[in-house]
């Protein structure tokens, strides 16, 4: 009998392993939302770290970056800054007072959270980190997540009045 109930058990604990993992695979895959919430987070308090004013989400910079980066994922342009004179002609016509624009762009891939990934790339390239750390006070995270799960990120960075 005890060896009939230790059977019982071992398959119990073998049922919740595996609920745990496949509850773990769901946590960590991000959507696009999540992943824009959390880069925008990391990129301020590296800000604040530094002493330097917060950035300020704005929707037009979002619909912007968004954009782009569903152009990179769906493969209609190439990652990287392809396009940036015109969004800058976009986001100067809505946002009036716009003095100075940043973009930072990366692909990541083979990771199911790539916000911690991608802020330390963009801290580790000079031109990146410019940006981060420049004087601006607006900015915005598009994210898309291509077939083969890859996440474009297009981050814009704007100095408004």
């Amino acid at each position: 009998m005890s060896r009939n109930i230790r059977k019982l058990w071992i398959g119990i604990l073998f049922m919740f392993v595996i609920i745990a993992i496949s509850q773990c695979n769901k946590i960590t895959g991000l959507d696009e939302s999540e992943v824009e919430r959390r880069v925008m987070q990391l990129i301020n308090e590296h800000r604040e770290s530094l002493q330097l004013d917060q950035l300020r989400w704005d929707e037009t910079l979002a619909g912007q970056c968004r954009q782009h980066s569903n152009n990179m994922a769906e493969g209609n342009i190439p990652v990287g800054h392809t396009g940036f004179d015109q969004r800058v002609v976009v986001i100067r016509d809505a946002i009036p007072g716009s003095l100075a624009f940043g973009e930072n762009v990366a692909l990541i891939s083979g990771w199911s959270d790539p916000t911690d990934i991608v802020v330390d790339e963009w801290l580790n390239n000079p031109d990146h980190r410019k940006n981060i750390e420049g004087d601006y006070n607006l900015t915005a995270v598009g994210v898309a997540i291509g077939d083969s799960k890859e996440y474009f990120l297009t981050q814009i960075f704007v100095k408004s009045k």
